[in-house]
């Protein structure tokens, strides 16, 4: 993840997943401006999004987020990609039967001693809760997430707008599978830092826009937010992947005191805003180089 800067151009390059050869490359040029209004522009606001998510209630995520590890948050979000609206967790959006401890194993990538661990690990803090549940007459042992953190559902009903966070299913998975579970739980770490306009993680996401400027995090304030070492987190910007793409995007803009960093966060994989990401945006997270 290159550190882009107003005026420069980069060439855009698209490899293909399965071969990893170069499929595309087109040169542009990166005109963000320094005030971060204009990345809404970025965004297609009057058009349904059809993306599956799942909310996480960022007003009590800082409670989950004190008593998980990052890897058991990442392990913790990637079960609740699985949850249907009543909470319990299903491989398929059509499955008839929830799924049940043996098979969590196989989705998490882990052995069924890890699982049990955290599992146990995740009802202590009260993540999630084991649970009968007669389905066509057959009982099954399944798990329902706490809907104190996460709840399927409508988003910005009355009296949540600008508490929770779209996580979307599909891509948090990528993510989870590409980049492993201890990135993941950082990633989901800085979501209550994620601009409720904007995907810039900065130190004052319920802003008023028309009156205040985002407040950019740096590395430095990244690594005390998540509880991570420096040199970790700046891998962590510069590395994490999901389906060919970057999670974070480094922007720049201005010269010696005046310079502004903003990281931006993946509108693929979370946001707080409505409507869909444009191809302007995504350009950003596709892996580019120097032109």
């Amino acid at each position: 993840m290159p550190e882009l800067e107003v005026g420069k151009y980069y060439k855009r390059v698209i490899l293909d997943d399965a071969t990893g050869e170069v499929v595309h490359t087109e040169q542009f040029r990166h005109s963000v401006m320094h005030t971060e209004r204009n990345i809404t522009v970025f965004y297609r606001k009057n058009e349904a999004d059809p993306r599956t998510f799942l909310n996480v209630r960022l007003s009590a995520f800082p409670v989950l987020v004190d008593k998980l590890s990052c890897p058991l948050l990442g392990h913790a979000v990637m079960l609740a990609s699985f949850m249907k609206y009543d909470g319990y967790l299903y491989q398929y959006e059509n499955s008839r039967y929830p799924l049940e401890k043996d098979q969590l194993a196989e989705l998490l990538g882990i052995s069924r001693s890890t699982l049990s661990r955290n599992l146990n690990a995740l009802e202590r803090a009260e993540v999630l809760a084991p649970k009968k549940l007669v389905v066509y007459g057959k009982e099954c042992n399944a798990y329902q997430m706490n809907p104190v953190f996460f709840y399927r559902g409508k988003y910005g009903r009355k009296g949540k707008a600008g508490t929770t966070a779209k996580v979307f299913t599909e891509t948090i998975r990528g993510l989870y599978v590409e980049s492993g579970a201890a990135k993941t739980g950082f990633f989901c770490k800085l979501l209550p830092y994620l601009d409720k306009e904007l995907n810039v993680i900065c130190s004052n996401p319920r802003r008023n826009s028309d009156y205040e400027l985002a407040k950019p995090l740096g590395v430095v304030e990244i690594a005390e937010v998540t509880d991570t070492a420096v040199g970790r987190v700046t891998d962590y910007l510069r590395s994490m992947r999901y389906a060919n793409k970057f999670a974070f995007a480094k922007l720049s803009a201005g010269v010696g005191t005046g310079r502004k960093i903003m990281f931006i966060m993946s509108p693929e994989l979370a946001a707080r805003t409505r409507g869909l990401p444009t191809d302007e945006i995504m350009k950003y997270f596709d892996t580019l180089e120097a032109a």
